[in-house]
């Protein structure tokens, strides 16, 4: 998951609780394949699942008329609204049960549910000797894959500074994901990765690099030579990083950069990273007999009739 870019709770995707209780619930559906076997099912149920329905291993205990346990909040989406917003519930089976993946948009529903698709049709080639197991946990290529991103850093002077702004940041990205999910003809995909700067702003000892890439689809309502203005959703993100507790305490410590690029504009701490997972990947590939040549099987299926705008302010 951390590979493919889908293990991050904060920005909406599945954390490590929620990737076990998944495993968990294929294990109970079939408790004497074996492991090669249980990963076929793993990408296939959930490439087939109905998230309408939540994934849960026991059933719900709702202990209202328990002395003492009148106080916690199950999850119920019949009884409580809030519920019946979440797109992709999965369960927690102890008392009180509560949905793990409160947190996932549909934006990062559909690149979940994209990624169990591929995972299951890799899976099928490995099962068909076409591939090897290498190619299911492959790296999504994240700058290859798209032209355009917002380019976020977060910079402090110290340890303490930088744990605790990249922290509230992180933490309030999703709002920013939110707001530019609803951008008719534009998707965006977050990118859960944290790059280090290795040095390259001497004027900040600390920093990382954080991007959401952007694209444009005829059939999500974009057109040629269309204008997007982000500048809304950019003031308003920037005021609600300026709403920190501990901003004044750490006057002058700390800074938040946000800026649209292109790919060519891409830092070389970023690309670098990436291009090292390649490299492995390629290597990986020539040591296999048979694969130099295979074709790749796509990651996110929303690849088509792209449009490449100029407009974005």
């Amino acid at each position: 998951a951390r590979r493919r870019g889908i293990y991050s709770n904060v920005l909406g995707f599945f954390g490590g609780i929620t990737w076990a209780l998944l495993v968990a619930r294929v294990c109970q559906l079939y408790p004497y394949f074996a492991p090669s076997q249980l990963v076929n099912r793993f990408f296939r149920v959930y490439d087939q699942w109905n998230w309408s329905k939540p994934v849960m291993l026991c059933d719900i205990e709702d202990k209202v008329n328990v002395p003492g346990m009148n106080g916690f909040k199950v999850w119920n989406p019949k009884a409580n609204p809030a519920d019946r917003q979440h797109v992709m519930p999965v369960i927690t089976p102890a008392f009180p049960a509560m949905n793990s993946t409160h947190n996932v948009t549909e934006t990062t529903k559909r690149i979940l549910v994209d990624e169990f698709r591929r995972g299951y049709e890799a899976v099928k080639h490995v099962e068909a000797d076409r591939a090897d197991w290498a190619r299911v946990h492959e790296p999504f290529p994240f700058f290859r894959h798209f032209r355009h991103f917002l380019w976020l850093e977060v910079l402090a002077q110290t340890e303490e500074v930088y744990q605790k702004f990249s922290g509230w940041v992180e933490s309030k990205l999703r709002i920013l994901t939110r707001q530019l999910e609803a951008t008719s003809g534009m998707i965006i995909h977050p990118n859960p990765q944290q790059y280090d700067l290795r040095g390259t702003d001497r004027e900040w000892p600390l920093g990382c690099g954080m991007f959401i890439a952007m694209a444009f689809f005829k059939d999500h309502g974009a057109f040629v030579g269309q204008t997007f203005d982000l500048r809304v959703h950019f003031h308003h993100f920037v005021d609600v990083i300026n709403q920190w507790a501990e901003k004044d305490a750490y006057n002058g410590m700390f800074m938040l950069r946000l800026k649209r690029i292109r790919g060519a504009q891409l830092p070389d701490y970023a690309r670098d990273a990436e291009d090292v997972e390649v490299d492995k990947k390629r290597n990986r590939s020539q040591r296999h007999d048979g694969l130099t040549g295979a074709n790749a099987i796509g990651g996110e299926q929303v690849k088509k009739r792209h449009i490449s705008t100029g407009g974005l302010p």
